[in-house]
């Protein structure tokens, strides 16, 4: 009965919870599952750190508290496409580019997710994606959640360009979300 209630107790302050209390919350629950990164100086939030997800992944996820945001969290990632992949790209005439981008539109359409395609002249240069939790939603569930979907979004991407190009030169890539 005391763990329940306990739990009814974590769950309501989330709800009214501060951006400090917010960000120690979050900061816990990283710690508990092993995932902590480290925190980021950034003129752009209140707080901001990075985890990792999957536990022990060489890849990062941002999570942070933009300024001017009392009540909501951005859990985000996002990669630079190598270059071995935008050269093969390039090779592509222009409407198969066309088509390639838009199918990766569609595929990430149907994720929970928010996410920016950065292209120029039709080569994907980059990608983003994001989840928002306002405060009032704030569980460890719900943050555990679209952690889960900010990193699938990325996946599906990297997988997509496999499929298409195969796996990029490993020494390109190291280093970056991209694996």
């Amino acid at each position: 009965m005391a763990v329940h209630k306990k739990k009814r107790k974590e769950e309501k302050s989330s709800k009214r919870a501060s951006p400090t209390d917010a960000m120690k919350l979050i900061r816990k629950w990283c710690i508990e599952e092993d995932m902590f990164g480290q925190k980021v100086e950034d003129k752009n939030t209140l707080w901001h750190f990075v985890i990792r997800y999957p536990k022990g992944a060489p890849k990062f996820l941002d999570v942070a508290q933009p300024l001017g945001k009392k009540d909501m969290i951005v859990i985000g990632a996002g990669t630079k496409i190598p270059f071995e992949h935008m050269n093969k790209m390039r090779s592509l005439k222009r409407k198969k580019r066309d088509e390639m981008l838009w199918d990766l539109r569609f595929l990430l359409g149907n994720r929970p997710t928010a996410f920016s395609l950065n292209e120029k002249d039709g080569i994907l240069e980059g990608f983003s994606n994001q989840m928002i939790i306002f405060f009032d939603g704030l569980t460890k569930d719900r943050f555990m959640n679209a952690v889960s979907e900010v990193d699938k979004s990325m996946l599906l991407v990297i997988w997509f360009l496999h499929r298409r190009f195969g796996p990029p030169d490993k020494k390109e890539y190291d280093g970056m979300m991209y694996g």
